[in-house]
């Protein structure tokens, strides 16, 4: 009886502690939650009061800054400029980000603009998912040492499956 007695004890102070660990969150997510009501309460006060300054004083004329931008004269900016042999512009007249023959930085490694290849796209989307999966085994762990329970992980959407990948929404 001794053991069983010990046993009940046990379980009771652990509910206890989660008990208290579960308020103590609660307690934490308000005061949070109060916290940022309070900060953006006060932003708001902050741009009201500095449109009322805005309002209350003078308009001053002044020159807006604006990026410095040198047009050539054929109209365009000057480093991408044909005619004036623009910096922008490679030894086969495209741009030289863009040149296949130049090995341009917007080109992929299957020759075309990185931006459009579908198949860096899966391949980026598949690195993500590496990358997240990772991420969350990472938590999993800390927090089994930690001897707390893990955060699930966020359920996968299902989707088809393309021809080459798995992650049809980038295809």
């Amino acid at each position: 009886m001794d053991s069983f007695d010990r046993e009940v004890g046990e379980a009771f102070e652990y509910q206890e502690k989660t008990q208290a660990l579960a308020v103590k969150a609660a307690k934490e997510r308000e005061a949070a939650a109060a916290a940022k009501a309070a900060a953006k309460a006060a932003a708001k006060a902050a741009a009201a009061e500095e449109r009322a300054k805005k309002r209350a004083a003078p308009a001053k004329k002044t020159a807006k800054k604006r990026k410095h931008r040198l047009k050539c004269e054929h109209g365009r900016p000057r480093h991408q400029c044909k005619d004036c042999g623009g910096s922008g512009i490679c030894e086969h007249g495209r741009r030289r980000s863009q040149c296949k023959d130049c090995g341009g930085a917007s080109i992929c490694e299957h020759g075309r603009v990185r931006s459009r290849c579908k198949d860096c796209r899966c391949a980026r989307a598949a690195a993500d998912a590496q990358v997240e999966k990772a991420a969350w085994t990472a938590l999993a762990a800390v927090a089994a040492l930690e001897g707390e329970a893990a955060a699930p992980a966020p359920a996968a959407a299902p989707a088809a499956e393309c021809s080459k990948c798995t992650f049809v929404s980038f295809c």
